[in-house]
């Protein structure tokens, strides 16, 4: 990391090693999905009973949109580590 410019730069293994501890930070939430999933028996189709669920009234719009909200952000966050800053 060079910091004599004021920028924080990193080298392409720094962020790849950033881009993977994003995802592992999802793992709890994958695990639990597939747990779900094996128990109510949905296999890939459980997006589209969280679309059902949501249209039907079973899920709040809130609990929806601050989920797809979490989601964004961690995209976002894996996006910013393979973007290269402008010089």
């Amino acid at each position: 990391m060079d910091l004599g410019t004021g920028r924080l730069r990193q080298t392409s293994s720094e962020r790849l090693k950033n881009g993977i501890r994003i995802l592992a930070a999802g793992i709890p939430f994958y695990a639990a999905m597939g747990v779900y999933c094996a128990r109510l028996g949905l296999s890939w189709n459980f997006l589209w009973y969280q679309i059902l669920a949501l249209s039907s009234g079973m899920f709040t719009a809130a609990g929806y949109y601050l989920g797809i909200a979490g989601i964004t952000l961690g995209l976002r966050f894996l996006v910013i580590q393979f973007r290269r800053n402008a010089e």
